[in-house]
């Protein structure tokens, strides 16, 4: 059975394996004016992650259901700034991720919330109006509110 993936002798991996498309993807990205969210805001990767061997080397093989994150999504690409992540991790690791100090704590607001077992969203629509973070979790949700309009009152006979 012959091997649909043509290899690089040079580092032994085919140009359609997940450690090399991830690079390339990082590169693709930064190299572009314009993606907004890379290339347009000056993202870029260091000098060493130029060559796929040496991106290897440094971060090693793509596990499976893992990408390429940047831990500090401000930053460039490089060994100190990167890791193999799940999508859920990634999720978390935004720049619009919502990270509040609770208890002199800091927390992402949707790991308090299901920690607390409070629907995320109340929490984060609270905050909004100006609840502080404290009163946003703490306050028990309203539930069924009873409405003083007069058509909703029901009389039964």
């Amino acid at each position: 059975m012959e091997n649909p993936t043509p290899v690089n002798f040079k580092h032994g991996h085919g140009y359609g394996t997940p450690t090399y498309r991830s690079w390339q993807s990082m590169r693709a990205r930064c190299d572009n004016p314009e993606r907004i969210n890379y290339g347009a805001k000056g993202i870029g990767y260091c000098e060493r992650w130029e060559t796929f061997e040496l991106f290897l080397e440094d971060m090693g093989e793509r596990p499976e259901g893992m990408t390429l994150d940047r831990i500090d999504s401000s930053q460039d690409y490089c060994s100190e700034n990167c890791r193999w992540a799940t999508p859920a991790s990634q999720a978390r690791n935004r720049k619009n991720t919502v990270k509040v100090i609770y208890d002199g704590n800091e927390y992402l607001l949707v790991d308090l919330c299901l920690s607390k077992g409070i629907n995320y969203q109340t929490v984060y629509s609270r905050i909004k109006k100006g609840w502080s973070v404290d009163e946003a979790i703490n306050h028990p949700p309203i539930r069924g509110r009873q409405s003083s309009h007069a058509c909703d009152q029901r009389r039964h006979a």
